[in-house]
């Protein structure tokens, strides 16, 4: 989870405050996201937003598999809300899977994001 102070225009959600989803040599991920945050105004404007999609790393290469589908995307329209992107991604430098939020513009409000990650996964032993 996290939180996006006013103002903010991206951050990176985490597993307990510092780290990302570490996707090794050798793994495959299939993956179900669910992200959900709120405003913390009196309107509370909301947003949840569900991804499901693969990952895999193949000798330190970290990549998706294809097209991550969108399961889930109910924005309301008040408050910061309808600016504000959810990217789910390989990040091959961490060889690990991201989950980012963006605003196209500065939050007006701090907002609080919370997000749960079902996971299936194979690993293969790596080396000679």
């Amino acid at each position: 989870g996290g939180e996006m102070s006013s103002g903010t225009r991206a951050i990176t959600l985490t597993l307990d405050g510092t780290q990302v989803i570490a996707v090794a040599d050798g793994q495959t991920l299939a993956f179900d996201i669910l992200v959900v945050g709120r405003e913390t105004d009196l309107q509370g404007s909301s947003m949840v937003k569900g991804f499901l999609g693969g990952i895999k790393n193949v000798n330190g290469t970290t990549a998706l598999l294809g097209p991550i589908a969108t399961t889930l995307n109910l924005v309301d329209t008040t408050g910061s809300m309808p600016n504000i992107n959810v990217i789910v991604e390989a990040n091959d430098a961490l060889d690990a899977l991201v989950v980012r939020i963006e605003s196209t513009a500065p939050v007006s409000n701090d907002i609080v994001w919370a997000a749960t990650v079902r996971a299936a996964e194979v690993r293969l032993p790596t080396g000679p």
